[in-house]
């Protein structure tokens, strides 16, 4: 629907502007917004749906998004993951979708926010369950931006809040960046622990 009212908006703004209308830049500046909401309604639709696994398995569905990511943002992307971390995955329900997401936002606001041109994401098994990792050589946060009410940190958040877990974002002192740390505890079904 946006796609069409941009449109119709586009020829409407042709037509002003070769009637010389004052009101040409004014239609124009609409097309220019509905342009940046049909984006944003694509994006945000892209997010709701479930992640196109790999044939070959989770694992490569992840790897494929950070070959996708290196490609898409011109960065260096590096994913490391223990099967174990996979098979657990698998168990829990919509912890590959959500994980996912967290993975294209936090990597989206490394290089957008952060200026980083080298990210490595990890998923690893513990004694406590998952925990995945991604790290950026970004400028990082600074003061508070951890505890920020943006809309990226706050779905990262309430991703990771849905598997039962919990997202901390760190500062890396020793080096540029940031480490954003999400920690899934073991699901445990109803019929006890897996």
């Amino acid at each position: 629907m946006l796609t069409g009212i941009s449109l119709i908006t586009q020829h409407l703004a042709r037509k002003l502007d070769q009637q010389s209308n004052a009101l040409a830049n004014e239609a124009n500046e609409i097309v220019s917004h509905l342009q940046e909401a049909d984006r944003f309604a694509r994006a945000l639709s892209r997010t709701l749906v479930p992640i196109p696994v790999d044939e070959k398995g989770l694992k490569r569905t992840f790897q494929t998004l950070c070959i996708q990511i290196g490609r898409l943002y011109d960065v260096t992307c590096n994913f490391l993951a223990d099967d174990s971390a996979f098979t657990h995955v698998e168990r829990i329900p919509r912890a590959a979708t959500n994980i996912y997401r967290i993975i294209q936002e936090a990597t989206t606001n490394a290089v957008r926010h952060g200026g980083a041109s080298k990210i490595a994401i990890s998923l690893r098994e513990n004694s406590q369950g998952i925990q995945l990792t991604i790290r950026d050589n970004g400028k990082g946060f600074s003061g508070d931006e951890d505890q920020s009410n943006g809309l990226g940190i706050q779905s990262m958040r309430y991703r990771a809040h849905i598997l039962g877990g919990k997202l901390r974002i760190d500062r890396l002192e020793a080096q540029s960046g940031a480490s954003i740390v999400v920690t899934i505890p073991r699901w445990v079904s109803p019929q006890g622990p897996q």
